[in-house]
């Protein structure tokens, strides 16, 4: 491993609390309501007259979703926007401020909501008050891009993404920040002499992160490696770190003969780490490494999505594919403290494997969401279900909160987007949809 930001080869501009310029929404300018939809607990589009994008969902105690994303409806420009919603699908606060790309949100036990993206100076953490009003802090990082975030107990916030190594490649970054966002508690690069990048960050209750991501490096870091050679010209991998991020506490590669990327990654209670993503190695012996008696042992076609569960030193449990007979990608993964996980994602099949309980059934349109519900041994779907209306429709981002009510958003070209509340505002508009369960 070697030092990257944090130490003298990166940056690390900390913004007094006040800095920064951040608007608001009044909660009134988004409502509109429709017939109420049994299935969903809500369903609104998050949107005004330009165009609005949403990327990452967070979750708290109470029930109230956090939304990050961009937006092209004020000033005329791309502006990152953090939006607030209560159980019902009340909108509680739209803030937005100057910037690019929003990757990855949190929340903390008092509604402090904390964003990684790309703002006015680069790749950023950013810290919200809990009335969404001012900005707590505002830290740039000399990476290349930052891409996923997590909070600890303490407020101790963990981002991936990726750094230059110096030499010619691009290697993953990792950083824990402190609760006051004046520097960091720890800070490393790990890679080969390829392109390796951080997707997705998952902190357990011992603070280890486990990071997801893709690698084309020959020579990618590797312990306790379930997979030690790279199989394909890009592949998934999935490390996790001690809670000083000091040592590799296991290290794998993840894929088959072509390209496979982890997107995303959470953890239970135990310790247990689930990931998704896409593959696209379908064929043969070669294939991503699934495992026999999961709900899809065998590829859909076209490239599809998938769910991998590994153990706490990095033994993978169980692997499936998710897909039909064109593409999928898996965006996002979330767990339940029993250890249920759920992945949302966009799907192109029309064959896409949904269960008797969907809420969709049959695909409404040629690219759609779509939400899976995964049993704990993966050998079925709880629930899985087509989300959309008749143009494009992706799922970007899941959250579920202690009792398994999901929360997730994404973008959608629908005008008939499944709705409970609020109409659409722009051509491309930001979703949220809330699911009871089945």
């Amino acid at each position: 491993m070697t030092g990257c930001a944090g130490e003298e080869s990166a940056t690390y501009d900390l913004l007094p609390t006040d800095s920064g310029k951040i608007s608001h929404v009044q909660d009134g300018q988004l409502a509109t309501t429709k017939q109420q939809i049994a299935s969903l607990g809500f369903s609104t589009y998050l949107g005004f007259a330009g165009d609005e994008y949403g990327n990452a969902i967070a979750v708290d105690t109470a029930g109230n979703s956090y939304i990050a994303g961009t937006t092209t409806s004020f000033n005329g420009t791309t502006n990152v926007f953090i939006a607030k919603m209560s159980p019902t699908g009340t909108n509680l606060y739209f803030t937005y401020l100057p910037g690019t790309q929003a990757r990855g949100i949190a929340v903390d036990s008092t509604g402090n909501a904390y964003v990684v993206g790309i703002l006015s100076g680069g790749p950023t953490v950013l810290k919200i008050n809990a009335a969404g009003t001012s900005i707590v802090y505002s830290a740039t990082l000399g990476w290349n891009e930052i891409s996923a975030i997590q909070i600890d107990t303490s407020g101790n916030a963990y981002v991936t993404g990726s750094v230059n190594n110096g030499v010619a490649g691009v290697d993953v970054a990792v950083g824990k920040i402190n609760p006051t966002g004046t520097g960091f508690l720890y800070a490393l690069a790990f890679g080969g002499t390829g392109t390796d990048r951080g997707n997705g960050i998952a902190i357990d209750r011992s603070g280890n992160a486990y990071i997801t991501g893709n690698t084309d490096s020959t020579n990618f870091p590797l312990a306790t490696a379930f997979q030690t050679v790279l199989k394909g010209p890009q592949d998934a991998f999935v490390t996790k770190l001690n809670a000083t991020g000091s040592a590799l506490s296991y290290s794998t590669y993840l894929g088959g003969n072509t390209y496979d990327y982890g997107n995303a990654i959470a953890v239970d209670t135990s310790g247990n780490a689930y990931v998704t993503g896409s593959t696209a190695s379908l064929n043969g012996v070669q294939s991503f490494p699934v495992t026999t008696g999961t709900v899809q042992f065998n590829p859909g076609g076209g490239g599809d999505a998938f769910a991998a569960k590994f153990g706490t030193t990095g033994s993978r449990i169980y692997a499936t594919y998710i897909g039909g007979n064109a593409a999928e990608s898996g965006s996002s993964i979330a767990v339940s403290a029993s250890g249920i996980a759920y992945v949302t994602g966009y799907t192109s099949s029309t064959n896409f494997p949904t269960s008797n309980l969907a809420y969709q059934r049959f695909a409404p349109a040629e690219v759609n969401a779509f939400v899976v519900q995964l049993t704990a041994t993966f050998n079925a779907y709880t629930y899985s279900t087509y989300l959309g209306g008749s143009s494009a429709d992706v799922g970007s981002a899941i959250a579920v909160n202690s009792t398994g009510v999901t929360y997730v958003t994404g973008n959608t070209f629908s005008a008939d987007f499944p709705t409970t509340v609020y109409l659409p505002g722009g051509q491309y508009d930001a979703f949220v949809t809330k699911f009871n369960g089945p």
